[in-house]
């Protein structure tokens, strides 16, 4: 995905010093197979302090491209969204070159995950492209 260990310690400390961020877009790359899998859910249920103040406050856009639905890029977002009650626009893009039909399905419905996580934002636009 992307999300490696070391840049997940990296956005929770762009986070904490940044509290006036408004936009984030994440650039997906493929992943890194010496990466020791992670427990996302523990590392955003545990690791972070219950809403960083500009996650909180002045987050208005989140964007990610490539993505694939994995559970990094799932529970990234699920804290995001719990979190961002200033949040206008989630955009998600998938993948469009070098995946083939059934990848594409898969994708969509994880990105269709995503659609339906709850928010505490009443201004939330949700969209998906390709």
């Amino acid at each position: 995905m992307g999300f490696y260990r070391n840049e997940l310690y990296g956005l929770k400390y762009i986070l904490m010093c940044c509290p006036f961020v408004e936009t984030l877009i994440f650039d997906v790359t493929p992943p890194n197979i010496f990466e020791v899998e992670m427990h996302y859910v523990d590392y955003w249920a545990n690791n972070v302090e219950v809403g960083l103040e500009c996650v909180v406050n002045t987050l208005k856009l989140v964007g990610i491209r490539m993505f694939t639905g994995t559970n990094d890029q799932l529970e990234t977002l699920r804290y995001l969204l719990s979190f961002g009650r200033n949040l206008k626009a989630l955009k998600i893009y998938l993948p469009k070159d070098g995946v083939d039909e059934v990848e594409k399905e898969t994708y969509l419905k994880q990105a269709e995950i995503v659609l339906k996580m709850k928010t505490s934002s009443t201004e939330l636009i949700r969209s998906i492209h390709y």
